[in-house]
């Protein structure tokens, strides 16, 4: 998938088409690559998770919340 493939790496992260991955992170269960989102007075979070065959979107009304625990407490519910 081209969304996958890293087309630039860094430092803390690697780069692909919209997407990113996190070198890591030890809170996430897991691989997987995200792309955010976010304007006045919302934010957002998509993630997929190739291995687990999963996806996962998190939306908020705020652009401050702990978006990484729902997230976390999403993927352990599932897995």
């Amino acid at each position: 998938m081209a969304m996958q493939r890293t087309i630039a790496r860094g430092r803390k992260l690697d780069v692909g088409l919209g997407w990113f991955r996190r070198h890591r992170d030890p809170r996430a269960s897991g691989h997987y690559w995200e792309h955010l989102g976010g304007g006045g007075g919302f934010f957002n979070t998509m993630r997929i998770y190739p291995k687990l065959k999963l996806g996962l979107v998190a939306m908020g009304n705020a652009t401050n919340w702990d978006r990484l625990r729902l997230v976390d407490a999403a993927i352990q519910a599932a897995g």
